[in-house]
C-alpha cells in the first residue's frame, strides 16, 4: 500500500510538472467575494466521510448567511454515501479516479455554471488543485491549508503547524472569503430522512426496557489496524461499564466486515448488550448515533457524526505528531484518550478508558444520581 501511494504521488507531481502552465494564478482582490452576485458554488471534497463530516458546520453557516446560494458538491466513492441524498446540495457529482468517467463529469459539472469553486482538502493537492481549476475556469477559487499551490488560488487559509485549531472551526475559516465575519455554529448534522429516523426509533423501542435508561455506544470499527484496540480490552471495558453502570444498555456499532467480532462479544454478555441491525447504510448509523447517551470509539468518522449530535465522546486517538488536536471530539474539553508513540491506540489501557469515561459521565450527568 506505502508503495502504491509513493508511486502514486510521484506520477502526481511528474502530471503537475507537465501541465502547470495551464494553471491560471488567484487573484486576492476578488476578496471578500460579493455573494449576491453569485448563484451557484461547488466544494470539491473528494475525500473521506470524516472530512466531510467536518464540512457540514461551513455548509449551513454559508446558506444561513445567504438562503439564495445554492451549493453542490464534488464527492468520491469513500463518502458519496452521506451526501447522496442531502438537500443541502443541489447537485452531488462524483469523482471515481478513473479518467474518462471523470472527465464526463467534470463537463457536467462545467454545464452548471459555478461562481465560486472551494477546494476543501486541507492540504496541497495536485489532484484537487487541477479539478478546482477545470470545475471553474472562470470561478473565483478558494482552498484550505495550501502553501505550495496558494498562488493558484483566490483565497486560501492556513491556521500555521503549531495551530491548535479544530479542522471544523479550519473549514469556518472559509466563510471570511465571502464577507461573513461573525461567529458561526461548529455544529451540523447529516441528513436522515424521515423513514430511517422512525425505523430506528422503532428499533430501540424494540430493545430498551423499562429498567434501562442510559445508552452507551461502543464503536467497534475502524478505519485501519492502527485504530483496532483490540477484543480483550473491549470485553474488559464493556463488563466494567455494565457493572458500574446496571442502569446501562451497551449498544455495539459494526460495519459489515466486523459484524462477526459484534457477534462474539455480544454473546459473551446478557441482553444487556446489543448489536446493530446488520446492514445499516451511513444513515442508519447517523440515525443510532443520534439516540445515544454517550459513545466511546477510536478515531473515525463516528466521533465526528455522534459530536455533530452533541452526543459526548470517548475518543481513543494516537499522540503521534499532535494531530488529535484538529481531529479530536468537537467542542469537549473532556473525553480524549491519547495513546503515546506511534501512530496507534494500542497503549491506552482499559483503566484509563473507563477512568475518562465516568468522568464524562458524570459531567455531563448523564445518569441520576
Amino acid at each position: 500500500m506505502r508503495r502504491f501511494k509513493s508511486l502514486e504521488a510521484r506520477s502526481k507531481a511528474v502530471f503537475y510538472r507537465l501541465f502547470r502552465s495551464l494553471l491560471k494564478t488567484g487573484h486576492s482582490e476578488r476578496i471578500p467575494l460579493d455573494p449576491s452576485g453569485m448563484q451557484r458554488v461547488l466544494f470539491i471534497r473528494p475525500d473521506r466521510i470524516g472530512d466531510t463530516v467536518t464540512s457540514l458546520p461551513l455548509f449551513d453557516c454559508l446558506r444561513k448567511a445567504h438562503p439564495h446560494l445554492k451549493l453542490s458538491i464534488l464527492a468520491s466513492t469513500k463518502n458519496i454515501s452521506l451526501v447522496q441524498h442531502d438537500p443541502r446540495f443541489e447537485h452531488v457529482f462524483l469523482y471515481r479516479r478513473s479518467v474518462m468517467k471523470d472527465i464526463a463529469e467534470i463537463r457536467s459539472i462545467r454545464q452548471v455554471g459555478f461562481d465560486c469553486v472551494v477546494d476543501l482538502l486541507a492540504d496541497d493537492s495536485v489532484t484537487c488543485l487541477f479539478l478546482t481549476q477545470l470545475c471553474g475556469p472562470v470561478a473565483a477559487r478558494l482552498g484550505v491549508r495550501k502553501r505550495r499551490f496558494a498562488q493558484y488560488y483566490d483565497y486560501t487559509f492556513h491556521p500555521g503547524d503549531d495551530s491548535d485549531l479544530h479542522m471544523i472551526d479550519i473549514n469556518l475559516h472559509m466563510l471570511e472569503a465571502f464577507g461573513i465575519t461573525e461567529r458561526a455554529s461548529g455544529y451540523a448534522t447529516p441528513y436522515v430522512d424521515r423513514e430511517t429516523a422512525e425505523r430506528t426509533d422503532r428499533y430501540f423501542e424494540s430493545i430498551r426496557t423499562p429498567d434501562i435508561s442510559f445508552m452507551v455506544g461502543i464503536n467497534l470499527s475502524q478505519r485501519g489496524p492502527n485504530r483496532f484496540w483490540g477484543m480483550e480490552k473491549w470485553e474488559q471495558l464493556t463488563r466494567r461499564i455494565l457493572d458500574r453502570y446496571p442502569e446501562a444498555l451497551v449498544v455495539l456499532i459494526t460495519a459489515p466486515p466486523d459484524r462477526e467480532r459484534g457477534d462474539k462479544l455480544e454473546t459473551k454478555f446478557s441482553a444487556r448488550v446489543v448489536q446493530v441491525e446488520p446492514n445499516l447504510d451511513l444513515t442508519g448509523i447517523s440515525a443510532v448515533l443520534s439516540r445515544l447517551d454517550i459513545l466511546i470509539s477510536p478515531d473515525t468518522s463516528l466521533v465526528h457524526i455522534a459530536r455533530s449530535f452533541k452526543v459526548p465522546v470517548v475518543g481513543f486517538y494516537p499522540e503521534y505528531k499532535g494531530i488529535y488536536r484538529q481531529w479530536s471530539p468537537y467542542g469537549q474539553p473532556e473525553g480524549l484518550v491519547l495513546s503515546p508513540g506511534e501512530d496507534n491506540i494500542f497503549r491506552i489501557t482499559v483503566d484509563q478508558a473507563i477512568a475518562t469515561f465516568e468522568r464524562l459521565v458524570e459531567k455531563n450527568q448523564l445518569v441520576a444520581p
